[in-house]
């Protein structure tokens, strides 16, 4: 596999943009860079989830009833280090298996549709190229799990969370996967697209029982 360049970072900005279906021409197997995509995820995840780590533990109006505090308050500071620190290794740890899964669902897909061309370590590249605008996914699903408890959660701020941290970066992950398959096989079919954004699908539907949740808990 070659190795990263450095107007890689530039693909980043690419991903974000139109521009993303010259991105998936330039790591077309076997010129397919791992080492910068899975960089950006895991330093953005990181510095989300500290940022917001440190809106739940400073008392951040509205987040400032979140029954965090509590048994945050009661532990030591060794403990208190030790939460935190759990906490953002979790949210690393699945990004990487995110990563992993996808690739090798990825990589047996292709063996079924007799796509023998592409090795499994290039689909681990697709999918770190398509996972990119996912950084902030996890933390947001933390914020789900964890903002129900709040005494007067915000409807705005819920929206806003829902909308831009998990919404939009969900669909244009698929919007990513739809248009690296279309390059990198000219033979996709309309049942590979289907089966490719699956996972996407399954995350919404996973999470959707705690949005139920959350919002209920806000409009009653």
């Amino acid at each position: 596999m070659n190795q990263p360049q450095k107007h890689d970072w530039k693909r980043i900005l690419k991903i974000f943009s139109f521009s993303s279906r010259q991105v998936f021409e330039e790591i077309r197997p076997p010129g397919t860079y791992i080492l910068v995509p899975l960089t950006f995820l895991l330093v953005t995840t990181f510095i989300v989830g500290i940022v917001l780590t440190f809106f739940y533990l400073t008392g951040y109006q509205p987040l400032n009833e979140l029954s965090v505090h509590w048994w945050f308050a009661e532990a030591t500071l060794v403990h208190q280090a030790l939460m935190v620190g759990t906490m953002l290794l979790t949210l690393l740890y699945i990004v990487v298996l995110a990563v992993i899964l996808l690739g090798t669902y990825y990589y047996a897909l292709a063996r079924c549709y007799r796509i023998h061309d592409i090795r499994w370590e290039h689909w681990f590249g697709f999918a770190c190229w398509t996972l990119v605008p996912m950084f902030m996914v996890p933390s947001a699903r933390v914020f789900f799990e964890n903002y129900e408890t709040a005494v007067y959660p915000s409807f705005i701020l819920s929206v806003v969370v829902l909308a831009l941290c998990f919404l939009l970066p969900i669909i244009w992950s698929v919007y990513l996967t739809v248009r690296g398959l279309l390059v990198w096989n000219k033979n996709t079919k309309r049942w590979h697209i289907f089966f490719c954004v699956l996972p996407f699908l399954v995350i919404g539907l996973a999470s959707f029982p705690q949005l139920l949740e959350l919002f209920a808990e806000i409009l009653s």
